[in-house]
C-alpha cells in the first residue's frame, strides 16, 4: 500500500497557517482538531474525502456538547460524570475516557431503575439519553456500527407509554441508518421496518416518506427491484400528498434509473421527465444534468 496518501491526512506537513484555518472554520479548538485528524487516520479515510469528513466530525462534536453541556437528568451523580465526560472531551478530546464516563452514567442510571421504582420513568429517559450522548460520541468518531447499537440500546431502554413512541421510532431510524452506512445491511432494514412500523402507527407521513426510499436502497442493495420500486411508489405517494416536490423529484430519478437498467425505457422516459419537470419548477440544482439524462433515454427511444 502507498503510505504518502495516509501522511497527507495527518497534521505531519500542514503549516500552522492552514491548521489555524481549519479550526476557525470548524470552529473548534487545535487540540480537537488534532484528534480529528487522527480519526480521519484511524478510520482511513480516502484524501478525497477528508475536507467533508473534517466537517462531519467537527458538526458530530459540536452536537455532542451541545448535548452534554444541556443535560437530561436531574441526578447529581450522572450529572457529574457527564459533565467530567464534556471536559475531558474540551480540553484533551479522550473519547475513550468519555465513552467510558458516558457508560458510568448509564449504568448509574440502569441501576437505579431495578432499584427506584417510582424513579424509574425518569431514569429510562436519562439513559436512553445518554445511549444516544454516546451514539452520537461514535459518530463523531465515524464509528456508525458503534453509533446504531447505542441508538438501538437508547430504543429498547425508553418507557412503553404511547407518548414516547415517536422518541423509540427515531432512535430506530437513526440506528437503521448509521447500521446502513456499515454496510449492515440486515440490521439496518429490520430497525427501518420496526421504526416504519411505529410511523404509520403514529400516522407520522413524513417520517414514514423518509424511511421508505431508505428500505427501497437496501433492497436494491440486494438485487430485489421489484420491492425497491414498491417501496419507492409508495414513497412517491407520500411525497405528492404531502407537496414536497424536490423529494418527489429525486424519487421519480431513482425508480427511472431502475426502468432504465432494466431496459424499460418509455417507463423510465416517464420518470426522468417528471424529475425535469419538478426541477424546472423549483429550481434544483440538478437540472441541466437531468435534462442530459433525458436526452439520452429520448434518443435510444428513437434508434438514435
Amino acid at each position: 500500500m502507498n503510505t504518502s496518501k495516509t501522511q497527507d491526512t495527518s497534521l505531519n506537513g500542514l503549516s500552522q497557517q492552514l491548521l489555524a484555518k481549519y479550526a476557525k472554520e470548524l470552529g473548534v479548538s487545535e487540540s480537537a482538531l488534532n484528534s480529528f485528524f487522527k480519526i480521519i487516520d484511524a478510520q482511513h479515510v480516502p484524501l478525497k474525502e477528508l475536507d467533508s469528513k473534517l466537517h462531519e466530525i467537527a458538526d458530530s462534536f459540536q452536537v455532542l456538547m451541545l448535548r452534554l453541556g444541556a443535560m437530561h437528568s436531574e441526578d447529581p451523580q450522572v450529572i457529574r460524570l457527564k459533565g467530567h465526560a464534556r471536559r475531558v472531551l474540551l480540553t484533551s478530546c479522550a473519547y475513550a475516557q468519555a465513552e467510558y464516563l458516558l457508560n458510568q452514567a448509564a449504568a448509574y442510571d440502569l441501576y437505579a431503575i431495578e432499584q427506584v421504582d417510582d424513579a424509574a420513568r425518569q431514569h429510562r429517559l436519562s439513559a436512553a439519553a445518554t445511549h444516544a450522548d454516546n451514539a452520537q460520541l461514535q459518530r463523531v468518531q465515524l464509528c456508525y456500527a458503534e453509533a446504531a447499537e447505542y441508538f438501538k440500546k437508547a430504543a429498547e431502554i425508553l418507557p412503553l407509554d404511547h407518548q414516547y413512541k415517536q422518541e423509540r421510532a427515531d432512535y430506530l431510524g437513526k440506528a437503521g441508518y448509521d447500521f446502513h452506512r456499515a454496510a449492515r445491511y440486515s440490521a439496518a432494514l429490520a430497525l427501518y421496518e420496526q421504526s416504519l412500523a411505529i410511523r404509520r402507527d403514529l400516522d407520522h407521513k413524513s417520517g414514514e416518506g423518509t424511511l421508505l426510499p431508505s428500505t427501497g436502497k437496501i433492497y436494491r442493495v440486494r438485487g430485489d427491484n421489484a420491492t425497491t420500486l414498491q417501496r419507492y411508489e409508495q414513497s412517491l405517494a407520500l411525497s405528492r400528498k404531502l407537496g414536497t416536490k424536490a423529494d418527489e423529484a429525486v424519487i421519480c430519478w431513482n425508480i427511472g434509473g431502475i426502468y432504465q437498467e432494466q431496459n424499460e425505457l418509455s417507463k423510465a422516459e416517464e420518470y426522468i421527465s417528471r424529475t425535469v419537470q419538478l426541477d424546472e419548477e423549483i429550481g434544483l440544482p440538478d437540472l441541466a444534468e437531468d435534462r442530459e439524462a433525458l436526452a439520452r433515454i429520448r434518443a435510444q427511444l428513437q434508434g438514435l
